[in-house]
């Protein structure tokens, strides 16, 4: 999740929509590929921010987190096993070592997510797996993205062909958070106009506090839909695009692995 979203939510009750509902999903994406919690299983957890999406997946294993954010690292170290202080595009992974990396919005902040998802290819054992979401639409980046740092937004197609040309293999990729896309698309395409002809002169997240009535089914909504993506019904559409997918077992990576 973006560290400038964290530093917001702690501004406001941490029981917001978005957040519960994205632990959920993390949850339910880490189910599908872990039967249950094993202490030698190697996950990594790019981008932890202060680690709020860290008590959910250490649930399935051993993590380690690797954040470029120094203010961060004195909360990941009393959550997580291990913790890496890097810029991931510039550091080197251990090869054929992680069982699991999750990459949880991260992808869209960086130069080149190409170079990245190949690491990752590199860096897991064979039969192990890649868990991500990345935000949706090429065509509503705007002041929310930039307020985010973001690089880019992916297009379905797009993130598929990028994580195979990596030389892992798709198992599942999906829309979520469907419900809001009809509502927030105006508004993020009038931000946009508005940004092109200079009018706009800050960008900021658009994460705000909800009122309890609003945020419980807000929250009722995105489960629900996690729901269905948990039963292979896929949604036409999202703001949010997720997935998993798996490192093959082929001769050379099982005998680097051995």
């Amino acid at each position: 999740m973006d560290y400038n979203d964290y530093r917001l939510q702690k501004n406001f009750d941490k029981q917001h929509c978005w957040f519960r509902a994205k632990k959920k999903l993390i949850s339910v994406m880490l189910s599908s590929v872990c039967l249950e919690h094993e202490p030698d299983r190697r996950i990594l957890d790019i981008g932890s921010g202060i680690g709020d999406e860290v008590a959910e997946i250490k649930k399935f294993g051993k993590v380690t987190c690797l954040e470029k954010n120094e203010k961060a690292l004195s909360i990941l170290k009393s959550m997580a096993e291990a913790v890496i202080f890097a810029d991931l595009e510039k550091y080197d992974l251990d090869n054929n070592y992680y069982d699991i990396i999750c990459c949880f919005d991260v992808l869209e902040h960086l130069d080149n997510d190409v170079k990245t998802l190949e690491k990752f290819y590199s860096a897991l054992k064979p039969g192990g797996y890649l868990l991500f979401t990345v935000p949706a639409y090429q065509i509503l980046f705007g002041p929310h993205d930039l307020a985010l740092e973001h690089k880019r937004r992916y297009s379905y197609r797009e993130i598929i062909n990028k994580i195979k040309s990596s030389g892992l293999m798709i198992k599942k990729v999906f829309y979520w958070n469907s419900l809001m896309l009809p509502f927030i698309f105006p508004w993020r395409m009038i931000k946009k106009l508005i940004l092109f002809i200079h009018i706009a002169k800050t960008y900021a997240p658009e994460t705000k506090p909800l009122n309890r009535f609003l945020n419980n089914f807000l929250y009722f909504i995105l489960k629900s839909e996690i729901n269905l993506i948990n039963k292979n019904m896929l949604l036409p559409f999202g703001l949010t695009i997720g997935g998993i997918a798996q490192k093959k077992y082929v001769a050379n990576d099982i005998k680097k692995n051995k």
